[in-house]
């Protein structure tokens, strides 16, 4: 049986060494969401993990789980949710993101994830996660409807919980739409629940409502400075 690989030292983490310039651009942005014209209400559910100093313990697996790199771009783009194109895929890269892997015995890919340390999108509601030292960024983790229910979203999770540890991180945040029932049944498991935000689009313009709680992640609207959500004690 295959065994979850050890993450090393973390310095392939992104703000261990990003390329410079890698930043979140208008472009960018606008290419992680590319909705159609209409109305869409909808919600998201932000999790966190505070992370230990301590790593945890291996687990035995029929998975493999890695780092993966630009060169394989078409082969998890396979392995992306139907939206994310190639060049998407590159381009996070280009920024400095990092994407993560799970492969059964006969090398595939099972599972993608994809983490940054210096500002994350989410697109529903058209705001910037904006990070904090010692936080990271959790996004996009995706498996195959035909290749789920082999654990790989927690296997994942703990792959990159332990690099950040190494890494000196101490926080960790992810958010799930509530339609997306693989993420709700895999977060809760590694992550605990920080709040609940709905948001209204209509056409190109979006509106975010919900409670603002210190545990959420600071949110910024492109081109405002001003915090969606209250700095932290």
């Amino acid at each position: 049986m295959g065994t979850r690989a050890r993450s090393g030292s973390g310095a392939g983490l992104v703000g261990q060494g990003a390329p410079p310039g890698g930043r979140l651009t208008r472009a960018a942005c606008d290419a992680e969401w590319r909705p159609t014209q209409g109305i869409e209400l909808g919600r998201i559910y932000f999790f966190a993990r505070e992370l230990g100093g301590s790593l945890l313990p291996a687990k035995k697996s029929k998975l493999s789980i890695r780092a993966a790199g630009a060169h394989e771009s078409d082969r998890l783009l396979e392995c992306s949710s139907p939206r994310v194109t190639r060049d998407l895929i590159l381009d996070r890269f280009q920024r400095g993101d990092e994407c993560f892997v799970a492969e059964d015995r006969a090398g595939r890919c099972v599972h993608t994830g994809w983490l940054t340390t210096t500002n994350g999108y989410i697109p529903e509601l058209d705001m910037t996660v904006v990070l904090r030292p010692g936080e990271a960024y959790l996004y996009n983790a995706y498996a195959p409807p035909d290749r789920r229910g082999l654990g790989a979203f927690g296997l994942v999770l703990d792959f990159i919980f332990d690099r950040l540890v190494l890494a000196g991180f101490t926080r960790a945040y992810s958010y799930v739409r509530a339609d997306n029932l693989y993420g709700l049944t895999g977060a809760p498991r590694r992550l605990s629940p920080v709040g609940v935000l709905w948001y209204l689009r209509i056409g190109d313009r979006r509106l975010t409502l919900g409670r603002r709680t210190p545990a959420l992640p600071i949110l910024v609207r492109r081109g405002d400075r001003r915090s969606l959500a209250p700095p932290q004690p």
